[in-house]
């Protein structure tokens, strides 16, 4: 596991090695027949598809996209790209 999405100096980081990891918590959703995703790590992140390997790239473009929006809104200039992202994907139990 290397340095993550929210901590301390987590931009500045991205910009000098490229590339950072976030957690994602994957449940599935067995009546619907789909994976769910959703990240504690980066904020509006929830995603839905039909296989594990769908729900990942969903997950990272859907991460790009998220924190290419946030750093434009708080002036950072930090630039995201494929690959610069690791989810670091978990099944979680789902609550009954």
């Amino acid at each position: 596991m290397g340095y993550r999405v929210g901590w301390p100096l987590w931009k500045v980081v991205l910009q000098m090695s490229g590339s950072i990891n976030f957690r994602v918590e994957v449940l599935e959703d067995v009546e619907a027949g789909v994976f769910v995703a959703r990240s504690p790590d980066i904020k509006g992140l929830v995603a839905e598809a039909p296989s594990i390997h769908q729900l990942k790239h969903e997950v990272e473009v859907l991460a790009i996209d998220l924190i290419s929006h946030q750093c434009s809104l708080d002036g950072s200039s930090v630039h995201v790209i494929e690959g610069d992202l690791r989810p670091d994907m978990r099944f979680v139990t789902q609550a009954a």
